[in-house]
C-alpha cells in the first residue's frame, strides 16, 4: 500500500495567532462600550439645552454582541413632560416650531465612529 507523508511547519505559530485573534475578539464588548460612551456624549453635545433634561436622558446600551443602540432612553419628567416626547418635538419640529435638529446631525457625521471602529479593530488584531 502506498503512503504519502507530509512534514508541515508554521501550524504552532497558526495557532498561537489565532489563539491570540480569539482574545481580541474577547474586547468587542469593550470596544462597544466606548463607541456608545462616544456617541452619547457627543449627542449630547448637539442636543438641545433649556434645562438640561433631555440631555441627560440620551444613553446607550449594547443590543446583543455587536450593536450599540444611542438616544433618548431615559422618560424623565419635566415641566410636566417627557423627554421621549420632548425629544421627538425637537429633532422634527411641531406645527409651532421648527425642527432644532440633533439626531439628524450626529448620524450626517457618522464616518468619525466608522473610523474610530476600523482603527480599534485593527489596532485589536495587529496585537494577535
Amino acid at each position: 500500500m502506498a503512503r504519502l507523508y507530509f512534514r508541515t511547519t508554521g501550524f504552532k505559530e497558526l495557532i498561537n495567532r489565532l489563539d491570540r485573534m480569539e482574545n481580541a475578539m474577547e474586547k468587542k464588548q469593550e470596544l462597544m462600550k466606548e463607541v456608545g460612551e462616544y456617541c452619547k456624549t457627543e449627542i449630547r453635545a448637539l442636543a438641545p439645552k433649556d434645562t438640561g433634561a433631555l440631555q441627560n436622558a440620551i444613553d446607550y446600551k449594547l443590543v446583543g454582541d455587536d450593536a450599540v443602540e444611542v438616544g433618548v432612553m431615559h422618560s424623565i419628567k419635566n415641566n410636566g413632560r417627557s423627554t421621549l416626547i420632548y425629544g421627538t418635538y425637537q429633532e422634527f419640529g411641531t406645527h409651532k416650531m421648527s425642527s432644532n435638529s440633533y439626531m439628524r446631525v450626529f448620524w450626517e457625521n457618522r464616518a468619525e465612529i466608522q473610523e474610530m471602529i476600523l482603527d480599534r479593530i485593527l489596532n485589536l488584531l495587529a496585537v494577535a
